[in-house]
């Protein structure tokens, strides 16, 4: 087994450690010097099953053996060999293997043993090999085709047939840009120079059919109905991202796994509301919506989490599509985030299912919050 080693590893005093320093942070107190010879070790990496017989060459305890194992036991990852153990300093790798998203299952005897994590080199090809596509390249989506890139993703398909204006730029496009269509201008702006593309501009007036690894969808006003259709019957992973005035919402994914999609939520808005569909088609007619620098920057760098999230974990979720606890590794389905600019807060909410879209009564609930 080996700690984490995406984690950081602070000795805060003689005798005091503390592994993660964040949502997973661990404080282990009265940490003797053989014990804390024996956490070096399980830094370092310790072939699985051998880690009674290290601590016994440290002259750890028995007892404190199995303490130490049972505290720390969620920060350990499977190394079955000693080519399995990892050491990264680059801040991306770290940063999926904390998260547990670019490792790999082992099964003993058909079941679980533990998640192997993925050395640098994996982790880069991951990203490099994975192909995405945008639509939408206002300045969010120009933010997120450009932090997509110098995030290792290789390919990354664009697509809108509107022309660039100067409310597009501060992101990524440029004034010498304004009055070229915004896939060519984006691909133009934003391909590192003298390499090989990484951007490569989709379709021309007519939107291109869904491919690649995921969709991310931006629009302005309202969703996109006949897209959220289309990557249903074709069963494409989709993002949408609505953008209004002072209020963002990304998501909920359209995957065959989930249990709600968009249109659930639109569903159970209408019903309460008998203008909505009038409101939101004027809106998405008139692009209803507004993308401040500040704003694109974080909405960006949102949606970029969540679908970096779900192309390191590819390896995971083809070996375990699905948790015994029902959900899918690399994926938060289900699930809504809002982005309140006016108020300056996030919070995700839970979409349900609802009759006539995809099951049963849906209801808003708070899953998670920035806010106070």
């Amino acid at each position: 087994m080996q700690i984490n080693p995406g984690l950081s590893y602070t000795r805060l005093s003689p005798t005091h450690v503390q592994i993660g320093s964040g949502y997973r942070a661990l404080e282990l107190s009265g940490v003797s010097t053989h014990v804390r010879k024996f956490l070096q070790h399980l830094r370092d990496g310790i072939p699985d099953g051998h880690e009674r017989h290290i601590a016994q060459e440290s002259k750890v305890s028995e007892l404190d053996f199995e303490l130490i194992m049972a505290k720390i036991s969620p920060l350990l990852v499977s190394t079955p060999a000693q080519d399995h153990f990892v050491v990264s300093t680059d801040q991306e790798h770290r940063g999926s293997l904390a998260r547990l998203r670019c490792v790999t299952p082992t099964f003993d005897r058909g079941k679980l043993h533990g998640l192997t994590p993925h050395d640098q080199e994996q982790f880069e090809i991951q990203r490099h090999r994975a192909a995405l596509q945008i639509f939408g390249l206002g300045r969010t989506g120009a933010a997120l085709t450009k932090i997509l890139v110098e995030s290792g993703i290789g390919h990354v398909n664009v697509w809108d047939s509107s022309r660039v204006t100067t409310v597009d730029t501060g992101t990524g496009l440029r004034s010498e840009d304004i009055g070229e269509v915004r896939s060519l201008a984006v691909a133009a702006a934003l391909n590192p120079s003298h390499r090989r593309p990484h951007i490569f501009p989709a379709g021309w007036l007519k939107q291109p059919a869904l491919s690649t690894l995921a969709t991310v969808h931006i629009t302005l006003g309202g969703l996109d109905a006949t897209t959220i259709k289309e990557a249903q019957n074709e069963k494409q992973p989709y993002l949408p991202v609505v953008i209004r005035d002072d209020e963002i919402d990304i998501g909920p994914w359209v995957v065959h796994q989930a249990h709600a999609c968009p249109m659930c939520l639109e569903t159970a808005v209408t019903e309460s509301d008998g203008y909505r569909a009038q409101r939101v088609a004027a809106l998405r007619d008139n692009t209803g919506g507004i993308e401040t620098v500040a704003g694109a920057h974080l909405v960006a760098g949102l949606i970029a989490t969540d679908v970096l999230t779900m192309v390191d974990s590819q390896q995971l979720r083809h070996q375990v599509p699905i948790t015994k606890h029902g959900t899918v590794p690399g994926m938060n389905l289900d699930t809504i985030t809002r982005v309140n600019l006016a108020n300056g807060w996030v919070q995700t909410f839970e979409v349900d299912p609802r009759p006539g879209c995809c099951g049963v009564v849906q209801e808003l609930k708070m899953a998670s919050t920035s806010s106070p």
